[in-house]
């Protein structure tokens, strides 16, 4: 097991980021099995995994092959690709100074999106920017280099007066919109927590029968979504799964994909009480390797 171990590192080293199907190929074994490996040496932090995918599944690196993941461009939704490139262009992006649309995308592109604070301010670096250097662009000094070499045109100003007609409109706007975000808010401070308990043992009557040993769990919301770290025997031996319970009457494509994007790599057991819509149903056809889906 060791020297398969060794190998499977080794061709990451080699030829990362590497999709985990090419690397079952050259060991010459089945995706679950590579996909258990991987996920060890992930858990041991001697890999790296990308939150960008290809086809559905991530590429597998190692520290210092970054640089490399620019292979991802192509593959990220147009959004993305409108961030990744202002990020690449700017270096750094002050958050609350982002259009919301941007500031979503930000946080959805990890691989090439850093965040960090300064002055108790959020901030993204690009990833092959260090925090130090995006921090140097913020120091005062630099500020002051850079007014020194772009003064303020006074005349331009001038010309150019602020519209507060329009600013007063916009004041008044948010002024109308507060009683809304009162009320959502009033809404789930009032909205009822049922009882997990019926739940709770209906998922662990499914992991009794079927020999399932769980690692850890956790309540994500109440009553209607669970995570959990589970332990499976197979003949090549134990198996760590990612499992995602959604008390759901209908499971989407997105719930999958999410669930995907959580189990970071590794095979993903997901229960539910509810149906497959026909899209999900294509979505497990496609990722069968990788997901797999019971109801309870």
């Amino acid at each position: 097991m060791n020297d398969v171990r060794s190998k499977v590192l080794s061709i990451v080293q080699i030829n990362g980021p590497i999709l985990p199907v090419k690397i079952s190929k050259v060991i010459n074994q089945n995706i679950l099995f590579t996909s258990a490996i991987l996920s060890e040496l992930t858990d041991r932090k001697e890999i790296l995994l990308s939150k960008a995918k290809i086809g559905g599944s991530p590429v597998y690196y190692i520290k210092g092959q970054e640089e490399r993941l620019k292979m991802l461009y192509e593959h990220l939704k147009e959004v993305h690709k409108k961030v990744y490139d202002l990020l690449n262009e700017k270096k750094m992006l002050k958050d609350s100074e982002c259009e919301p649309w941007e500031r979503v995308a930000l946080r959805e592109i990890g691989d090439f999106a850093k965040q960090f604070n300064y002055n108790n301010e959020v901030f993204w670096r690009w990833h092959l920017t260090s925090e130090e250097e995006a921090k140097q662009l913020l120091s005062p000094e630099r500020k002051t280099e850079e007014l020194q070499e772009n003064p303020i045109n006074i005349k331009e100003i001038q010309e150019n007066p602020i519209n507060t007609e329009n600013i007063r409109e916009e004041v008044t706007q948010l002024k109308l919109e507060e009683p809304k975000q009162k009320l959502k808010k009033q809404k789930i401070k009032v909205s009822k927590i049922k009882d997990d308990s019926r739940i709770l043992s209906i998922i662990n009557n499914y992991f009794n029968e079927n020999d399932i040993k769980i690692l850890n769990e956790k309540i994500i919301n109440q009553n209607k979504e669970f995570n959990y770290n589970i332990e499976v025997d197979s003949t090549i031996g134990k198996i760590v799964f990612f499992c995602k319970v959604k008390i759901k009457k209908k499971i989407s494509d997105a719930d999958l994909s999410l669930a995907c994007n959580e189990s970071r790599g590794r095979q993903l057991l997901f229960l539910s009480n509810g149906e497959l819509t026909k899209k999900a149903l294509e979505f497990i056809e496609r990722e069968k390797e990788i997901v797999i889906f019971n109801r309870i």
